[in-house]
Order: C-alpha cells, then sequence, then structure tokens
C-alpha cells in the first residue's frame, strides 16, 4: 500500500508494538505528510529484447529434479551475494618502448 502510495516507510511513524506499521498509519501519514514527501514512483520499463540470430534451441530440458535445484541455488547466491568491480589504470607508455 505504501509503495502504491509512493510513501517511504522509514519516515511513518508506526503505533504498533515495536513501532510496526499498521494500514491506518500510511493512511494517516499520507493524508498528514506534504506532497513533496509523497512521490509516486516511476515505473520500471523492461530493456528490448535483443535479437541472436545465430541462435538455435536445438533441444529444451525442462527443470526438474537436480537441474532446479542447482537453478534455484545459483540464482539465489547471484543475488544474495554483493558484488564487487575493481578498475585500475595503467600507464604502459615504457613498457611499450621497450
Amino acid at each position: 500500500m505504501a509503495r502504491e502510495m509512493g510513501i517511504d516507510l522509514t519516515r511513518v511513524p508506526g503505533r504498533g508494538p515495536r513501532g510496526r506499521v499498521y494500514k491506518a498509519d500510511i493512511e494517516a501519514y499520507g493524508k498528514q505528510a506534504p506532497q513533496a514527501a509523497v512521490q509516486p514512483r516511476p515505473v520500471a520499463v523492461p530493456p528490448p529484447p535483443v535479437s541472436l540470430p545465430n541462435a538455435r534451441v536445438r533441444e529444451r530440458i525442462p527443470l526438474k529434479g537436480i537441474r532446479a535445484i542447482i537453478a534455484q541455488r545459483m540464482s539465489y547466491s547471484y543475488q544474495t551475494i554483493p558484488h564487487i568491480f575493481e578498475m585500475v589504470t595503467v600507464d604502459m607508455t615504457e613498457l611499450v618502448k621497450k
């Protein structure tokens, strides 16, 4: 509900136990909050499909048994492990001269 209204839940004071936010809290915050604080979220536009002219599907293997488990675990690990990318700029002019 908060997502649909564009409300950041970290700004809504919850009246429930341990600050739990209820539907009434979101509705009250939506009425009291200035319109600058309540912004609708932009709609994500999916990227256009990439055509692969030389790709041919020879055989479709259903995800059953161990294949399904491997696919689930690989997807889970990719989604939950932080990715780190490092870029280094190196001056190679002296190396190229030799």
